[in-house]
């Protein structure tokens, strides 16, 4: 049996929205709401990444969370 830890992965997908003259904003209190549920199951965020889509926009954020198995 081996002493390191093992990982389960969990990612989340979270709608920007874009406001005026294309500026790409977050709701901080929905990100706050999701990752705070998750952290209390035991998740840990380790990766943001946002996607771009439609000409270069971003319309995603995906978030990469792990715990151990």
């Amino acid at each position: 049996m081996s002493d390191r830890p093992t990982w389960e992965y969990l990612t989340l997908t979270m709608k920007l929205n874009i406001g005026l003259l294309g500026a790409v904003k977050v709701d901080g209190d929905d990100l706050n709401r999701a990752l705070n549920a998750r952290g209390a199951e035991g998740w840990e965020l380790v990766s943001a990444v946002d996607c771009n889509q439609l000409g270069g926009a971003s319309q995603v954020l995906v978030l990469v969370l792990k715990r151990p198995r």
